[in-house]
C-alpha cells in the first residue's frame, strides 16, 4: 500500500491513464480523506494555465501544464504507487495553487 504524504505529487487514477495531482490535506473522519488539486497538460474550461510548467525538467516553453479550478476529495485507493519527487510548484504559482486551495 502506498503510504501517501502532504505536499507530495502522486499519479492520480481517473478515467484516463492518469494525471500527477498534489495532496493538500488529510482527514481522517472521512472516506475520502484525501483533499487533492490535479495537474494536466491540456486545456479545459474547468482548469487555470500555470505561469510555469510543474517539472523542473520540461525546458520548452510551449509544454503548459494546467490545474483544476477547485479541490476534490479522494480516497488512497484512487492513487497508482507512483510519486512524482521532482514535481514542484514554482513560486510564481503558488498564489495560484493558495488560492485554489482555499475553496470548498
Amino acid at each position: 500500500m502506498i503510504n501517501l504524504k502532504v505536499g507530495r505529487f502522486y499519479k492520480h487514477k481517473d478515467e484516463k491513464d492518469g494525471h500527477p495531482s498534489l495532496i493538500l490535506g488529510k482527514n481522517d473522519k472521512f472516506k475520502k480523506n484525501y483533499k487533492i488539486i490535479c495537474f494536466s497538460h491540456s486545456f479545459s474550461k474547468s482548469r487555470y494555465k500555470l505561469k510555469h510548467n510543474i517539472d523542473p525538467r520540461v525546458t520548452n516553453k510551449k509544454d503548459i501544464s494546467y490545474v483544476s479550478k477547485k479541490p476534490f476529495f479522494c480516497s488512497k485507493y484512487s492513487f497508482y504507487n507512483i510519486r512524482y519527487p521532482n514535481y514542484r510548484i514554482h513560486k510564481n504559482d503558488i498564489p495560484l495553487i493558495k488560492k485554489i486551495s482555499n475553496k470548498k
